[in-house]
C-alpha cells in the first residue's frame, strides 16, 4: 500500500507519456486499494485478541477512531492545500504532496508494525498446533451465515459515514452561503464530533449492554431524519446544528461498537478472513454505491433530501440483525 501511494505522487503527466499516465494511475490505485482492504479488519482482530475480555469493546473502538482520525486529517490537509495554493499550483503539483506524505507515513507504519507482538490468542493457537490453513471457498461456505450477519451489522455504518461526510456539509454550506473550501471545514467539524466520543461509547458498552446501545442508536437515527430534514429545508440553523450533532453522536455509537460485534462473530482460526470479507463486501456494495445511488435518487426525484432513503434502507438492514444479536462472549 505504501509503495503505490508514493509512486502516485511521482507519476509523469499525460503531456509527458500520453495515455499511459492514466493507465499507470489506475494500476497504482488498484495496488493501493487491495491491501488497504485488510488494514482496518486486521486492526479490529488485533485489538480484539489483545484486549482482556472485560474491555474488548473499548479497545476495539480505537480502531474506528484511528480510521476516522485519518479521514479527519486528510480533510484538514485538503482545506490547507486549497487555502494556501492557487488553483493552478494545486493542479500542476500540489495534489502530489498528499501521496508523497502518505508514502512516508506508510514507511513509519511499517517500522512501528515490526515492533508489534502477536496476539495472545494467536500464540495460544500456535502452542496447541491449531493454526491450519483452509481453502478460502471452504471458509466462506462454512461461515457464510456469519459473513452475512456481519454484512448487516455494518450496513448502516457504511452508508451513513459517506453521507455525513458529503451531503451534510453541503447543506450547511448552503445555509450559511459558504464557499466550497469552507465546506471542508464543516466536514472536519462533523468528523470531529463523530471521532472524539468513540472510545467513550466503547467503554460504556463494556459496562452496559451493547445490543441495547445499538438498538437505541439506530432507532434514534430513524426518528431524527425527518426533523433534521425539516430544519435544513426551512433554514433553521440552530435546530439544524442541534439535530446534526445528535444524529452524528448516534452514528458514532454504532461506529464504536461495530468493530467488536463483527469480530466477535468468528472463531480465531478464521477471524481475520471472515471479518475482512464481511467488512469489505458491505463497504464495496453499500458504501461504494451510496454516492451513486444518492445522485440517482436526486436526479430521479428532484428532491435534495432523497438520500435519506439510503439511510432508512441501511438502518432497517442493521436493525434487523441487532434485534437478534447473539454474542459469543457476553459479559452481562
Amino acid at each position: 500500500m505504501t509503495i503505490p501511494t508514493f509512486i502516485t505522487g511521482l507519476l509523469p503527466t499525460y503531456e509527458q507519456i500520453g495515455f499511459m499516465a492514466p493507465v499507470i494511475l489506475g494500476a497504482m490505485r488498484v495496488l493501493q486499494s487491495f491491501p488497504a482492504g485488510g488494514e482496518l479488519p486486521g486492526a479490529f482482530c488485533y485489538l480484539y485478541e489483545s484486549a482482556p475480555l472485560k474491555n474488548r469493546r473499548h479497545m476495539t473502538s480505537w480502531a474506528a477512531m484511528g480510521y476516522q482520525i485519518g479521514v479527519l486529517i486528510s480533510t484538514i490537509e485538503c482545506f490547507a492545500l486549497e487555502h494556501f495554493l492557487s488553483y493552478e499550483s494545486l493542479v500542476q503539483w500540489g495534489w502530489r504532496l498528499s501521496f508523497l506524505v502518505g508514502g512516508l507515513c506508510g514507511i513509519l507504519g511499517l517500522l512501528l508494525r515490526k515492533r508489534l507482538h502477536e496476539t495472545p490468542v494467536y500464540k495460544e493457537m500456535v502452542s496447541h498446533e491449531r493454526v491450519v490453513k483452509e481453502p478460502l471457498f471452504e471458509v466462506i461456505w462454512k461461515h457464510r451465515k456469519g459473513i452475512g450477519i456481519g454484512f448487516l451489522y455494518c450496513a448502516l455504518n457504511s452508508s451513513t459515514f459517506y453521507l455525513i461526510s458529503t451531503n451534510f456539509p453541503t447543506y450547511f454550506g448552503k445555509l450559511i452561503d459558504g464557499a466550497a473550501n469552507y465546506n471542508l471545514m464543516i466536514t472536519a467539524g462533523i468528523l470531529l464530533i463523530a471521532t472524539i466520543p468513540l472510545p467513550f461509547f466503547g467503554a460504556l458498552a463494556d459496562r452496559w449492554n451493547n445490543q441495547k446501545m445499538l438498538l437505541f442508536s439506530v432507532i434514534g437515527i430513524l426518528i431524527l431524519l425527518y426533523p433534521l430534514c425539516l430544519a435544513i429545508q426551512y433554514g433553521m440553523i440552530g435546530l439544524t446544528i442541534l439535530f446534526t450533532i445528535l444524529f452524528v453522536l448516534l452514528f458514532t455509537c454504532t461506529s464504536a461498537l461495530v468493530p467488536y460485534i463483527i469480530t466477535d462473530l468468528f472463531p480465531a482460526n478464521v477471524r481475520f478472513t471472515c471479518v475482512g470479507l464481511s467488512f469489505n463486501i458491505v463497504d464495496a456494495i453499500i458504501g461504494g454505491f451510496t454516492p451513486f445511488v444518492a445522485l440517482f435518487l436526486l436526479e430521479a426525484t428532484g428532491n435534495s433530501f432523497s438520500f435519506i432513503w439510503i439511510i432508512i434502507f441501511s438502518a432497517l438492514l442493521s436493525l434487523s440483525s441487532y434485534l437478534f444479536m447473539k454474542e459469543r462472549h457476553p459479559i452481562h
